[in-house]
């Protein structure tokens, strides 16, 4: 129901005039320092991953307050380490927007929706992802903006033991530092499936969540088993915008995310650049 919802209103503003389609495009590298979400040394593994997304995106105003907002992408990620990760994929996003007054100050608040299907090197991590957000913003003076968003999120992968659900709740700052520099600092509390990756026997793990198979993602000599596990993540992170030109952008982020369920806690810190491009 959620899909035919979104997709009617998608092609509602594809059919309406207004506004052309803006289109873009974006390459980036990030590292994970933990991408098998371990809690023993010996299982923490970092990667590299690299990413390429075009897409393209539209306004439609609906009178003086209300605005649409829709967008297409097709995006593709290689992990040169471990290569069983390495997918690509294309979605499309739908958003109502409302500001309430007029003027820079005026706060607004947005539902979103969104849909993407991904396609994967190992089979059963293919899948399809849904979400449902909320979001608001509101300036508090020339360079100063508060944002807050929650969303609920799906992913139905081909093979179950990739299926996961959760919730994320956001809140930000963001500063205008000069004219083509922003920094956002940001904190996130999500509560939810994750997986994580050991080597077997673990039981304090199968305590907390369970085994659903061993993995040979990782090239280990022996393999990993993967577990679903239903736990909380607190994470902070701060980005930096700085507008090359009137086309490019360039952004850095940092990341620290620790998960927790019971006795089971890891440790993520990520770092990303990325490029993108208003073709």
């Amino acid at each position: 129901m959620i899909r035919r919802a979104l997709l009617a209103a998608f092609l509602a503003t594809t059919a309406v005039a207004g506004p052309s389609w803006l289109p873009s495009a974006g390459t980036a590298a990030a590292w994970n320092s933990n991408i098998t979400n371990a809690n023993r040394p010996a299982d923490v593994i970092g990667a590299l991953r690299l990413g390429a997304e075009v897409g393209a995106a539209r306004r439609q105003p609906l009178g003086r307050d209300d605005t649409l907002l829709a967008a297409v992408s097709a995006r593709a990620e290689a992990w040169p380490r471990f290569d069983g990760l390495d997918r690509a994929g294309a979605g499309a996003r739908i958003a109502w927007q409302r500001k309430f007054g007029l003027g820079a100050f005026a706060p607004t608040l947005a539902l979103e929706g969104a849909g993407e299907w991904m396609g994967t090197r190992e089979p059963g991590r293919a899948g399809r992802l849904g979400l449902l957000a909320i979001a608001a913003r509101q300036r508090l003076d020339p360079a100063w903006v508060a944002r807050g968003r929650h969303e609920l999120a799906r992913h139905d992968g081909r093979a179950t033991a990739f299926d996961r659900t959760g919730s994320e709740t956001t809140l930000a700052l963001e500063w205008e530092v000069t004219a083509g520099w922003r920094l956002t600092v940001s904190v996130a509390r999500r509560r939810g499936d994750v997986l994580a990756y050991a080597t077997p026997p673990r039981p304090d793990i199968l305590r907390e969540g369970r085994a659903t198979g061993l993995m040979t993602t990782f090239d280990r000599e022996r393999p990993m088993m993967s577990y679903l596990i239903d736990a909380c993540s607190l994470t902070g992170r701060l980005d930096s915008a700085h507008t090359l030109d009137t086309r490019h952008t360039l952004l850095l982020a940092a990341e620290y995310r620790e998960t927790e369920r019971g006795a089971v806690r890891y440790l993520n810190r990520n770092l990303s650049l990325a490029l993108d491009r208003r073709l």
